[in-house]
């Protein structure tokens, strides 16, 4: 399932450097991250990480180190629908609001018997148990400066103990309509509702500090209000991630919210039958 837990998060994307056919309009924003994962000196994963959005249409699109851990995601507001692109298997996976309310009842069994262990869990080593308690940031300095971007301290903590360090800059400040950015959010939180609901009373606390659709998805105030510009935590076991936003601009490539032709389109299902030895995938995009 880290499909679907990594559209909580801004990870995805493929540079796109000189390309001919790219617009420039005033309703398209562009973000482009660069994330980078480390286990002391070693470099375990590098992501470039672009973000275009329209309306409340949405492209993530992912350029990495290891592409099998790697998958782009296209939200089409019009049809209310999330395709997942996983260019190594030259499959589009499409959810909709029904293939999520399939997924809740088809999981409901398993999430209620993880719900109990839990309790086990927490009766027997208290409520804190093994995840490192709660994520908090704590704001800090305003006024700061992160490469061309002026933005807000925060200091990240996991419980008591301090994790890491962001600077959150204004959406105004990166060129980005916050009522855009959570437009898509709200649509995106509202299509997993059944699966969020279903989570309700679950500790899905993660080894990755809280962003705004994972708050907003939980019923949850968000972290905090902006674009971090920086951010670099340490993880359960060492891991530390660094993410620094590159660029900004109103630029985008023609078919940006168009999924590869070459490529076979699946259901939910489709997908989950494949993955289990059912059914292959289905039909090719057109």
């Amino acid at each position: 399932m880290e499909w679907l837990c990594s559209t909580r998060y801004w990870i995805g994307a493929v540079l796109i450097v000189g390309l001919a056919g790219s617009v420039a309009a005033a309703d398209v924003q562009h973000l482009k991250i660069h994330v980078t994962v480390q286990q002391g000196e070693k470099v375990q994963q590098e992501q470039t990480v672009d973000i275009y959005f329209q309306g409340k249409n949405l492209h993530i699109k992912t350029e990495c180190t290891q592409p099998e851990q790697c998958a782009d995601m296209i939200y089409q507001s019009d049809q209310k629908t999330l395709y997942i692109i996983q260019h190594g298997r030259k499959i589009v996976m499409r959810i909709t609001r029904e293939d999520v309310d399939q997924l809740a009842q088809m999981l409901a069994p398993f999430i209620e018997q993880m719900r109990k262990m839990q309790e086990q869990q927490k009766a027997r080593k208290g409520q804190s148990a093994a995840n490192g308690g709660d994520w908090t940031f704590k704001k800090g300095k305003t006024g700061m400066k992160h490469g061309q971007y002026t933005c807000t301290e925060y200091t990240i903590l996991r419980g008591n103990q301090k994790v890491g360090t962001a600077c959150i800059a204004a959406y105004a400040d990166v060129g980005l309509s916050r009522e855009t950015f959570y437009g898509i959010l709200q649509e995106i939180a509202s299509m997993m509702e059944p699966f969020t609901r279903m989570m309700q009373g679950m500790d899905t606390r993660e080894d990755q500090p809280p962003s705004p659709l994972s708050a907003i998805m939980q019923g949850k105030q968000p972290p905090y209000d902006g674009v971090p510009v920086y951010q670099k935590v340490t993880l359960q076991g060492g891991r530390v991630t660094t993410s620094e936003l590159v660029s900004t601009d109103t630029t985008a490539p023609e078919d940006f919210l168009q999924l590869p032709k070459d490529y076979r389109v699946v259901s939910f299902a489709e997908a989950l039958g494949n993955m289990m030895g059912g059914k292959p995938p289905g039909r090719q995009q057109q």
